[in-house]
């Protein structure tokens, strides 16, 4: 995470959730272009879900003919492009990942996989599946932070002076508009000194991560004063509350 983010795109929200891990199929939608069609399916593991857990969104593409193998798709939001894109594999499927190098921000979503490229497929959508995401709970600290962790892990804690890799995506509270995420940033995750002088990342992000577990995945709200004051000119982030979702990779000295 850099201390100064630049403002990225609108994150899309969370999807509609299923018990028992299974699959969740539109009806096929047919193109003027030809006789075929696609699908997207939803795969879950829990009901619903809580800002920050880990979802799988998957798009099928399908035709009378059978499979559609190395097709690219991406990833609408209603309506919209998300800016996520894959080639489908030998099963005429791609995955699209949302953790939280990627996360998703509460809220409610239609969903749409369109082709891109692929002969005759190309402009051919799903259907659109409608999907939420609800807030977490979460403790206030004295200095106002608030922190939820929303999984869990099982390895060493974060303490003052290791290094942390972690993957993260930030949002504006006031908005829900994403400003950054370590997606975005090779190699897809985020190292830096926990309690550093001068300080690595924001107050609030060093809070957040110090006493996570490996494997931890933590949702903050950072208050102005914890994050980019107002009178930190040189910020475009200056005066916004924050809302952090961190997962904590690993941990080295």
């Amino acid at each position: 995470m850099k201390k100064q983010p630049q403002p990225r795109r609108s994150s899309p929200a969370i999807i509609e959730f299923l018990e028992n891990r299974q699959f969740l199929s539109a009806a096929p939608a047919i193109s003027d272009a030809a006789t075929f069609s696609t699908s997207t399916a939803l795969y879950v593991s829990n009901r619903s879900a809580t800002l920050g857990q880990t979802i799988s969104v998957k798009g099928v593409v399908t035709s009378s003919g059978g499979i559609d193998k190395g097709a690219t798709v991406e990833l609408l939001d209603n309506g919209e492009d998300t800016g996520l894109t894959g080639v489908t594999n030998h099963l005429g499927y791609y995955v699209f990942t949302l953790d939280p190098g990627q996360a998703v921000y509460v809220g409610t979503q239609l969903w749409r996989i369109r082709v891109l490229t692929d002969g005759n497929f190309v402009g051919s959508k799903s259907r659109q599946l409608i999907g939420k995401t609800l807030p977490p709970t979460l403790a206030t600290e004295s200095d106002g932070l608030q922190l939820a962790t929303v999984t869990s892990g099982t390895g060493a804690v974060a303490t003052a002076g290791e290094m942390a890799t972690v993957q993260y995506t930030g949002f504006v509270a006031s908005s829900g508009s994403e400003f950054d995420d370590s997606d975005a940033h090779s190699p897809g995750t985020f190292t830096f000194a926990l309690d550093a002088d001068p300080e690595a990342v924001i107050p609030g992000f060093d809070q957040e991560v110090t006493g996570m577990k490996i494997g931890d995945t933590r949702v903050a709200v950072i208050p102005e004063a914890l994050a980019y004051p107002t009178s930190d000119t040189g910020s475009s982030l200056a005066g916004d509350t924050l809302v952090f979702i961190v997962h904590l990779v690993s941990l080295s000295s």
